[in-house]
Parts: C-alpha cells; structure tokens; sequence
C-alpha cells in the first residue's frame, strides 16, 4: 500500500529584485509491504528422533540423551523405514512408506516481512538572475526519509529445523535520513563564434544518517557546443551510500555448503600409496601452486594434511548485518562527445563517444564461502583479507567461514562508449523502406578491486 499528499504551487513572495518564475512542489509519502514465505520441508530432528537417532540403543522414536526435543517433536513419533521400495523408486519422485511418516516427518518453514518508508521532501526553485543568453536557475530542497523492517521467521526457520536447510533469524531495525540540496544551472554563453552553447550545471546533498553521521556529495557539469552539429560535454561527481536495513540488521543466518578446500594434499603426493595407507608424502609430487602451499602453511596447515582424501567437504557457513560497516562513497567523471552530421537532409547520421572513471570506496560486499576460500589460499600475495573469516578446527578441517557483510576497500572501472545511429528512407516500385541501424559498444579499460589486509597493506 502507498499513499502520497502533496501540493505544489506558485511563490510570489520570491518575486523581487532579479528572483522571478518561483515555484514549490512538497509532499508526504507513506508506504508498506508486506510479504509471506511459507516452504514445505521434512524437520531434522523428527527425522533424527524416527530413526533412533536419540537413542543410545538406536531404538526409533526413544530419546534417552540429554538433548531435550519440543512437544512437537516427540508427540507422534513414527519409526520411518529409509530403505521402502517406495522412497527409492526409479524413474521418478519417491515417498515414505506410510501416509504417517510422511504427516509426522514434514511441517512447514514461515517468514512474515513487513517493510516501511516514510518520505517528507520539498523542493523550490525558480530564476536568480538573467543573463544575456538566458535566467540562471535555482533549486534548493530538503527530504527526511525512515525506512523500518520487521522480518520474523517461525521457530523452524530460525532455529534451522529443516533438513538440509539454513537457519534464518531475520531482521528488525529502522533508521532515518535527513537531507538538503541545491542545484544551479547558468547558461554563460549561446550564439557565439566556437560558443554555440556553454551551459554549467552545478549540484551539491548533505546527508546527516542516523548510524553514519553527515557527509557531503557535489557535482559538476559541463556542457559546450562549438557549433551546432557538435556537443562535448563533461561532468565530475562524488556520491554517498549508506549501508541499507538488510545490511545493517540481518540477523545470523547459518547453514552448511559444500567447500572445496586447497590445503588437502593431492592424492598424487603420495606415490604409488592410497590416501590413509602407510604411503609418505613427497613434496615433489605435490602439484598445487607454490602460493597455496605457502597460504596453508601461513594458516597453520601442514602439507600432507589428507583429510582421508576428501578435498571437498562440508562446512558451516554464517551470514548476518553488522552495525560497524562504513558509508559507501564514490568519485566519478566523464568526458565525451556527440555529433550529428548536417551535411545533408537525405540520412540521418550521428555518433557519440564517453570515457567514464568510476572510483568506489567501502563498497559493501556479502561475499561467498567458496570466494572466501579461494581468496585466502590462491592469493600470491599472502595474508589476503579474507583469511581471519575463516575458522578451522584442531583436525585442520574448516569448522566455519564467515559470510557477513563487510566493505570491500576500493573498486574501480572504467572504460570507454561508443554509440553510432544512422537512418535513412528510399522507394521501390512506389513502396517507401525506412532501415535504421544502431551500434553500441563498450571498451572496458580497467575493472579492479583492493583490500587492504590484517596487516594493513595493500591486496
């Protein structure tokens, strides 16, 4: 549901000295979502339970162990039998034995979200002051804005009782923004020789964030046109992202992926000798690249860790929002061209280039286990980043790999566009044919990423 107020109108009491034209446009916006999952799935621990899994004698359904189940598990137990001909049937989806195993073993998994946004904004803007070529115009305004979610799972979503399944606690939070801005654009100069037009447009926001405190944002553009087929044009800009509700209030959610991990040794460094036999490692025969063996050893891995041979192999994986991330914040410029040729009235041909250089720091990043994993132990560097996210046990095996959101340093793009139309109209046996054709292309330049490591480097 949304709903907006608002009014807009004429300001006459701006209409002195060289202040005319002005206006105001203001409004109230308020909006929910609301939103409902709901999955089908079989409970771990019922099916633990059924299958004597409590039990010290492995007797279904008897729980003689210190872990205490809920009523809705040990009410209505029913001893399932994983081996029924119908649950392996082939050739298509399989079922339990008996409607009651089915009835007992499956339950559902619910999530209630609710989403909020209350926006207050007002804007005036009218003509300052007239020059030769045209007024110079004002824009100032003022927005407040209040984002709130509720996200609630049931016990089965949060406590992660499906089987195979992760566990989900939600979110719940709110924040608010408050900003002001102003945009001036002035005409300096129009029908002039080589200054057909010289337009500057000038913007700037202060945004005070209710976690991140203020910060300022600018921009600058440029607009010439030397006569009146061509416009070369150029614009600077910075801007502000403050982490979202999502980033900032998801609650944990865990679960378990499969993770293939480069600290197990090869197979082929043991010789001729089978993983878990009397065979020795030899380091000759080890044909992983020098930086991961040296990444493992940094992590405290020995070489012939084997794992009994096992390289990939399931691991505990943990998400959630953090309160100590920083503002996204950027620095961009552009500068390009277009042109449409007037040479002739019979076609029309135009063609346009921009090079862009985009400059991200702290952008926010929820990256995956496997990235995790592979940034850690592939990077030639040593100590990457993303090692202290990863927890391994006195077997060496990985207990647990921290997903959270974190800020990736610094990212950076640019590159190049070129954009060519061309159209044209002819007649055959009195028919006319319009054809039209449009190229776009992109030359990418750079697109890279750095993170600075524990120590306080460069990656």
């Amino acid at each position: 549901a949304r709903c907006v107020a608002g009014r807009e109108g004429d300001m006459p009491a701006m209409e002195f000295g060289t202040f005319t034209n002005w206006g105001f446009d203001a409004y109230v916006s308020y909006s929910k979502s609301k939103g409902e999952s709901h999955r089908t799935g079989i409970r771990d621990d019922r099916l633990d339970l059924a299958l004597g899994n409590y039990s010290s004698s492995s007797t279904p359904c008897v729980n003689d162990t210190d872990i205490v189940l809920s009523d809705d598990v040990s009410a209505g137990c029913v001893p399932v039998d994983m081996f029924a001909p119908s649950l392996l049937a082939i050739g298509g989806a399989g079922d339990f034995a008996t409607a009651a195993e089915r009835d007992y073993l499956f339950d559902s998994r619910d999530f209630d979200t609710e989403y909020e946004q209350t926006i207050v904004s007002a804007i005036m803007g009218g003509d300052i002051y007239e020059l030769p070529n045209g007024p110079v115009q004002l824009s100032v305004g003022f927005e407040y804005r209040k984002d709130e979610i509720n996200s609630m799972p049931d016990d089965v979503a949060r406590d992660g009782l499906f089987f195979g399944y992760f566990a989900d606690g939600g979110a719940v939070g709110s924040k608010d923004s408050k900003e002001l801005f102003f945009e001036v654009e002035a005409p300096i100069l129009a029908n002039k020789a080589f200054a057909k037009e010289l337009t500057v447009n000038a913007s700037a926001r202060y945004t005070d964030d209710e976690f991140y405190g203020s910060n300022t944002t600018e921009s600058l553009k440029v607009g010439w046109r030397p006569v009146n087929s061509l416009l070369i044009r150029a614009t600077y800009g910075t801007a502000f992202r403050a982490p979202n509700l999502r980033e900032l209030f998801l609650a944990n959610q865990t679960g378990f992926n499969t993770i293939g991990d480069p600290c197990v040794t090869p197979a082929d460094a043991y010789g001729s000798g089978e993983i878990g036999e009397s065979s020795d490692y030899d380091p000759s025969l080890d044909t992983r690249e020098q930086e991961v063996k040296d990444n493992c050893a940094a992590a405290g891995v020995p070489a012939d860790f084997k794992n009994n041979g096992s390289y990939s192999y399931s691991v505990e994986q943990g998400a959630g929002g953090s309160l100590d991330l920083d503002p996204e914040t950027s620095e961009s410029w552009t500068a390009g061209f277009s042109w449409e040729q007037e040479m002739s009235t019979e076609f029309d041909f135009g063609v346009s280039s921009t090079y862009y250089e985009v400059d991200i720091d702290n952008t926010i990043i929820e990256p995956s286990g496997a990235y995790i994993v592979s940034d850690c132990y592939t990077n030639i560097s040593r100590n990457s980043a993303f090692c202290s996210r990863i927890t391994r046990g006195d077997d060496y095996t990985i207990d647990f790999i921290n997903q959270g959101f974190i800020n990736r340093d610094n990212e950076k793009g640019r590159g190049v566009d070129v954009n060519l139309t061309f159209a044209d109209e002819f007649t055959i046996s009195d028919k006319r044919f319009d054809i039209s054709v449009e190229v776009n292309a992109n030359r990418q330049i750079e697109r890279s990423t750095r993170y600075i490591k524990d120590d306080g480097s460069p990656d």
